[in-house]
């Protein structure tokens, strides 16, 4: 329901005249939309994109044709093993699999829950038991990886987690002899996806997102950004963030071309992909775009075929823009925003040299259909340059969570305005120019490379272990990265080996800890409650003066990095707050204080400092994969000659 601000009204009473007209024409987003089922759209595509590429996987290509016979045999496949199946869980490493599954769903009218392949067996079995699925489509690691957890466990317990669906190969989903699936015309309201992000409940929280919603964000990107079927866009969001669907639906549904790196943490691969197809559109997080952006500048290389980059889900550094104009010369950039809850984003902001120049990037302004209202305590809405609490409403709003209890607390019905809300939790207000700031968040929730985390989640998670008394857990915050540190009362003597063994078996890596600090009790201020500005992390006492000169520098390195003094030799640079990002920036930082070249693979393959010192130390670096190398090589060459072509061309 569109809702037009009025003077006189409870929720205007604190508004001037201006106030009101800005903030309608921010919330002036009205756009009529035709909605069409997915599989009349699908049909439309592949009847007119048949030979078109719709998935390239590394050197495996899809057309639309054959992604119209994988994906409905998969689907019939589905409906084949389990009658009149309504929703499945989707757990694959990233690769074309999910991109036939999603097709097959979307066309038949199934929901589909995909959820974080690296999970631990435990999260899985939560995130499946809350989405009811009736059928789980994985591969045969994570087959054994769940096997194993179910003989660990017992039968009995294995069945209170994953509930009674049943687990299928994609292989063995294949192999089945059945009809494709006939098109199902799903309804505006009707549920096309379930996403799950971090819950406050100790419990991850899985979204309803409906198909009218996902179309109407999809319109208006493809509007504004002037999207077409010519388009191509690199994949490298996983799949369970729903900017990993995102990526699939835009495409998909559109006529263009996805393309999969094979190995999505080799950075300089997205390059050679990038100019080798020409790629158009950019889609990620900023940790993500920032990776893109460093390989870039190592490489001494850009993307002149990029027309629009979209970044967002977390803090945008201004320095992205300026940084963007080098190597990416031909794109637009935009950042956008918004909650899950909200589908996918629903703001947007066209960077422009001003801000940039300002130092700081506004929210933006609603997509389609979407409108911001900023809410004092009373939901009254506030002026212009008055902080509240973030609302959303309109058509991009979610059915709402699994859980009606937690849909009731955060979805609303405004009492004058009568329009359905969703509490985002953020902090905000608007602004004279016409667009929205947003300042943080009421509540202890966290963004960790896009990735929602509840802090209150993995305290409750913590104290679930025989282990513990008390947790408490911190957002530890460095110039490059953020990361979680736990302070913990032990029950008994502490044990953190088999509390961090617990948390590592209960919680996705991104979510465990990478600081412990074990307590007698937390310090309080005056009033009782607990001081959480005293709560520090003492160094570790460590073999660290025995260490060579490249030791110690590739320490100092981490210790940067990753925000934390009491990182040592010993330990796995990604169980301390690392990712993808940062391992590219480690990689860049080694080559330039030590003069050595380290792959990626490397890095991962020797994941602590010692390790990594060793392996430097014996002159392996020097010859490293000399294979991977040559590729390396060859890749650039070939780029080189692309880019040459084009520029005399």
């Amino acid at each position: 329901m569109y809702y037009v601000l009025k003077k006189g009204n409870f929720e205007s009473e604190l508004l001037s005249e201006k106030d009101i007209e800005i903030i309608n024409s921010i919330n002036d987003t009205y756009r009529k939309q035709d909605y069409r089922p997915f599989c009349i759209i699908l049909d439309d595509i592949y009847r007119r994109y048949g030979e078109k590429n719709a998935v390239i996987c590394g050197e495996n290509k899809c057309t639309y044709s054959q992604l119209r016979e994988y994906s409905l045999n998969i689907a019939g496949a589905i409906l084949k093993k389990v009658k009149n199946c309504r929703r499945i869980a989707m757990i694959l490493p990233k690769c074309c699999k999910q991109a036939v599954i999603a097709a097959g769903c979307m066309y038949s009218g199934i929901t589909y829950a995909p959820i974080e392949y690296d999970y631990p067996a435990a999260r899985l079995g939560e995130c499946i038991r809350l989405s009811d699925v009736q059928l789980i489509v994985t591969d045969e690691d994570c087959m054994e990886r769940i096997n194993t957890y179910r003989k660990e466990v017992g039968e009995e317990k294995y069945t209170e987690i994953f509930g009674s669906a049943e687990i299928i190969s994609y292989a063995a989903l294949s192999e089945i002899s059945a009809e494709p699936a006939s098109a199902k015309e799903s309804g505006y309201d009707d549920i096309a996806m379930i996403i799950y992000t971090s819950g406050s409940t100790g419990k991850p929280k899985g979204i309803k997102i409906r198909c009218g919603s996902i179309l109407n964000i999809l319109e208006c990107i493809w509007r504004i950004c002037k999207y077409v079927p010519e388009d191509k866009l690199i994949g490298v969001t996983n799949i369970c963030h729903d900017l990993g669907n995102y990526d699939i639906m835009t495409m998909l549904l559109l006529g263009g071309t996805l393309i999969y790196p094979e190995n999505v943490r080799d950075t300089e691969s997205w390059v050679e992909l990038m100019n080798r197809y020409e790629v158009t559109q950019w889609s990620t997080v900023p940790t993500i775009f920032g990776m893109l952006l460093d390989t870039l500048e190592a490489m001494d290389t850009a993307v002149p075929s990029l027309k629009n980059i979209l970044i967002g889900g977390e803090f945008v550094k201004p320095d992205m823009y300026i940084r963007a104009k080098k190597y990416l010369p031909n794109a637009v950039l935009y950042t956008d925003g918004g909650p899950t809850e909200a589908t996918i984003f629903n703001i947007l902001n066209k960077v422009t040299d001003e801000e940039y120049l300002s130092g700081k990037l506004p929210y933006g302004r609603p997509t389609d259909n979407t409108q911001y209202f900023i809410l004092d305590e009373k939901l009254r809405v506030c002026p212009l340059d008055e902080k509240g609490v973030i609302y959303n409403s309109g058509d991009s709003l979610a059915e709402g969570y699994l859980d009606d209890e937690l849909t009731k607390r955060s979805f609303i019905m405004h009492p004058t305005m009568n329009i359905r809300m969703y509490n985002t939790g953020d902090l905000g207000c608007y602004r004279e120019n016409g667009k929205i700031d947003i300042f943080g968040r009421i509540d202890n929730q966290i963004k960790i490379s896009g990735k929602r985390i509840d802090l209150e989640e993995i305290e409750l998670k913590l104290e679930q272990c025989d282990r513990v008394r008390r947790a408490l857990a911190t957002v530890i915050v460095s110039d490059s990265t953020k990361s979680i540190g736990v302070h913990i009362i032990p029950e008994g003597a502490p044990a953190a080996d088999e509390i961090k063994s617990f948390a590592r078996a209960n919680l996705p890596d991104y979510m465990v800890p990478t600081a412990w600090e074990f307590t007698d009790v937390f310090p309080k201020l005056p009033n009782g409650k607990i001081n959480r500005n005293a709560l520090t992390f003492h160094h570790k006492d460590t073999d660290e003066e025995q260490m060579t000169d490249i030791g110690k520098t590739i320490l100092e390195i981490e210790r940067e990095l990753l925000g934390l003094e009491s990182i040592g030799p010993d330990d796995k640079f990604f169980e301390s707050g690392g990712h993808s990002a940062l391992l590219v920036k480690l990689m860049l930082l080694i080559k330039k204080k030590l003069g050595v070249e380290v792959s990626l693979v490397k890095l991962m393959e020797y994941p602590t400092v010692r390790q990594l010192t060793e392996y430097i130390e014996n002159g392996a670096a020097d010859n490293d994969d000399e294979k991977q190398e040559s590729n390396a090589a060859k890749r650039r060459e070939a780029m080189k000659k692309r880019m040459e072509k084009r520029s005399n061309g």
